[in-house]
């Protein structure tokens, strides 16, 4: 899959503005290109200093990567942002594996509910479900008891 495909994706854009800021999918779209920070952010439209944040948080994670060089004209520094579309994969999987495995932990430990219609992006506490009257507030279909064995299918569904 090629990196447009990944961002299309609701939950890997909610994941990436919530570690990396709500410039992350623009900057991620302009990496490909060996861009530097200015040019990103004149493309934008938005501070370089915004920008750099993003690219920066991005490279925690391992998504971008940067490139070091001087400009012959000025021995000032500059650098040319990347993102290695292998290491954003890999960044995918460990963050949904993570939070599949927090979820199995979660239905462990107590009693969680979820809507089959709507999918386990959204569950409920037994205290939380019984407020709802153990119906969805998004589409009113009755909550079922989420199980290990059901957020394993929904893991495996979404591989």
């Amino acid at each position: 899959m090629d990196i447009d495909t990944y961002l299309e994706n609701p939950e890997v854009r909610k994941a990436l503005i919530e570690k990396a800021g709500e410039n992350a999918i623009a900057v991620l779209q302009l990496t490909r290109k060996n861009m530097k920070d200015e040019e990103i952010a004149e493309k934008l439209g938005v501070k370089v200093s915004d920008v750099r944040v993003a690219l920066n948080k991005l490279a925690n994670l391992g998504i971008v990567y940067y490139k070091r060089r001087r400009d012959k004209e000025t021995g000032w520094f500059y650098y040319e942002w990347s993102v290695d579309a292998q290491k954003f994969k890999s960044w995918i999987d460990r963050e949904f594996n993570k939070k599949y495995d927090d979820l199995i932990r979660k239905v462990q430990e107590e009693e969680i509910y979820y809507c089959p219609s709507c999918g386990i992006s959204q569950t409920f506490s037994f205290d939380e479900a019984a407020d709802l009257t153990f119906k969805c507030p998004n589409c009113g279909e009755n909550l079922d008891i989420l199980d290990e064995e059901t957020v394993l299918a929904f893991k495996k569904k979404k591989k």
